[in-house]
């Protein structure tokens, strides 16, 4: 099993998954990252968590015509234009092959389009906050 995540804080539920027995996750990040923090907080995580496997992917170009300066949003268009080119020959040629992915809501539509070209069931997390 695999699992593609945006942002670290959906990291808890590659822990719950890891916890399991049966189950070999595969942390799927986007590089370069946002900031610091984020890649303290993955690194963190990763040493908390020793079976969990890191699979990093180059972005894409940053859109420098995107109107917006905002990282986190230049970031989340960046992985969203490299779902095809660059994130599903990566996934296609992993060994073991994919068991399922599960991917943030805001990368849902974008990541459709690989599992369903790659046969992979997919499921969407969708965190909320008041």
């Amino acid at each position: 099993m695999y699992l593609l995540v945006r942002y670290p804080q959906k990291e808890w539920l590659a822990a719950k998954l890891a916890s399991s027995r049966d189950c070999a996750i595969t942390l799927i990040i986007a590089n370069p990252t946002v900031s610091t923090a984020e890649s303290d907080h993955i690194s963190h995580f990763l040493s908390a968590y020793p079976g969990v496997k890191l699979l990093e992917f180059q972005l894409l170009p940053l859109d420098s015509t995107d109107p917006t300066s905002d990282p986190l949003f230049l970031q989340f268009g960046a992985i969203s234009r490299s779902m095809n080119p660059v994130v599903q020959p990566l996934l296609s040629f992993l060994s073991p092959p994919l068991s399922a992915v599960f991917c943030d809501f805001g990368l849902a539509a974008s990541f459709s389009l690989v599992a369903a070209d790659l046969d992979i069931p997919y499921y969407v997390l969708v965190t909320t906050s008041a």
